[in-house]
């Protein structure tokens, strides 16, 4: 493993060997004529600014056995230590030109500056495929006068860790967005900027899987406007968790097509807000909408940490069909008796004169059904004769059961019809036992008790 070194300042012989005869960029760098090879270290001076003005790949040699490590340092020591860590070495797009940075990297304090008064530039990490990861990261594209993206990956492959990373974006009238293509991973960090009236869509146009957690969004909502966090169309599957959000701002869109059955095109958060709410969450897909009710419980139903009682409210679109349903965020139950017939209930409510049928909702139970090893059975209540988890689209659905229970709001009063879904388990290894709930019936709401019970 070598040690490589640039500095933008630098005045010696740019054989990039030492802070005295670094390299003045990073394309300097890796042409030399024997240049860095994979596992190579590169340290580049935190106030090092490097300027391109046309299209710019830096490729660096980098595989996944073998990543390159590239650092901005202050040059106290040769080589640097942990102590000499300082972010801000910068990378300058001036032109319309992109950057893209290829091979298997990490790379800590690092600043992409893009597009510095120019229009309608992109910088792409991981484009060839490779695992980058990116700690305390800064991306900076509000130099620009107009649209700009941000490309996390490429369709078909790697793998991005962004850690800490600061995203600014043009805080005027300015489309600049996210495109996620592979698997990304934002973990920590923000947007930054006072944004204005403008209109964004932060994360658009992607395909792959996308986790952001303890993300501060808030700076987006600064001065009212509308703005949307993941667009109409979006063909990841976003996870957002733990992030905190304007106090207004919208969410998402429904997807276009129904690829939720590939978990493309669904946007689930948890514990997101702008508040201190401890219980937020929120699926949206192609088939439906699930969100958090607090006004239509069920008295003695599920509470969240507050111990304030709660109820997951089902909202299904016009595109579901009972052979492509609405499927909601997974519940769960421990179960500690095994070898013994168990009952599984959930209840729910409809605003409606008669309960629903077994088609239009529906109950799935996975459970432990061998004794031996911990391979998973499943039980439903849905019409038909087929085993879980086939079904049976060509048979006559029939009612639910209904209900006595007291959901507070009016959900069991006038109009209102409570009904439960039940299956019969015999589990053989004790744990977690998970619940799922189907939506079937096109344009229809309805609200679940999210404490399953087992008798």
């Amino acid at each position: 493993m070598a040690d490589w070194y640039v500095d933008s300042a630098a005045t010696g012989t740019n054989a990039g060997t030492s802070w005295t005869n670094a390299c003045t960029s990073f394309s300097q760098l890796l042409a030399l004529g024997v240049p860095p090879v994979a596992g190579d270290r590169m340290f580049v001076h935190n106030t090092s600014s490097e300027t391109y003005t046309a299209v710019q790949t830096l490729a660096f040699p980098g595989t996944e056995a073998s990543p390159n490590q590239i650092y901005s340092t202050d040059t106290t020591n040769t080589p640097p230590n942990d102590t000499d860590l300082v972010a801000g070495a910068t990378i300058n797009m001036n032109t319309t030109g992109n950057l893209s940075i290829t091979g298997s990297i990490y790379t800590w304090g690092l600043n992409l500056k893009i597009g510095n008064g120019a229009t309608a530039q992109s910088v792409t990490l991981g484009q060839n495929l490779r695992a980058q990861v990116w700690d305390n990261l800064t991306i900076d594209l509000s130099g620009q006068t107009g649209t700009g993206t941000i490309n996390l990956g490429v369709s078909g492959g790697g793998v991005l860790m962004l850690l800490a990373p600061t995203i600014k974006t043009n805080t005027g009238n300015i489309l600049q967005n996210i495109v996620t293509t592979s698997l990304v991973r934002i973990k920590g960090g923000g947007m930054s900027g006072n944004y204005t009236n403008q209109f964004i869509t932060l994360f658009t146009n992607s395909i792959g899987v996308c986790s952001i957690e303890g993300f501060d969004f808030s700076p987006l909502g600064a001065n009212g406007g509308n703005r949307t966090i993941v667009a109409q169309g979006n063909n990841s599957a976003m996870y957002i968790k733990d992030c905190k959000l304007p106090a207004t701002i919208t969410l998402d869109a429904a997807g276009t097509s129904p690829q939720s059955l590939g978990l493309n095109n669904r946007t689930l958060w948890s514990r997101t807000d702008s508040t201190g709410s401890v219980n937020m969450f929120r699926l949206n897909d192609y088939a439906g909408l699930e969100t958090r009710e607090t006004s239509i419980t069920r008295v003695g139903g599920g509470a969240d940490f507050n111990s304030s009682l709660f109820s997951k409210k089902i909202v299904s679109t016009a595109n579901v069909k009972y052979y492509m349903p609405f499927e909601t965020i997974p519940m769960s139950i421990v179960n500690t008796a095994t070898g013994s017939a168990k009952t599984v209930t959930v209840f729910g409510t409809i605003n409606a004169g008669a309960v629903p049928n077994n088609d239009d909702i529906w109950l799935e139970v996975e459970y432990p059904k061998d004794s031996g090893d911990p391979l998973g059975g499943y039980v439903y209540d849905t019409k038909g004769s087929q085993t879980a988890p086939s079904i049976s689209p060509l048979s006559s659905g029939s009612a639910l059961a209904s209900d006595g229970s007291t959901w507070n709001g009016g959900g069991s009063g006038v109009g209102w019809s409570p009904f439960k879904m039940t299956v019969s388990i015999t589990p053989q290894l004790a744990g977690p036992i998970t619940v799922r709930v189907y939506v079937a019936k096109t344009s229809t709401t309805y609200y679940i008790d999210p404490q399953p019970t087992i008798t």
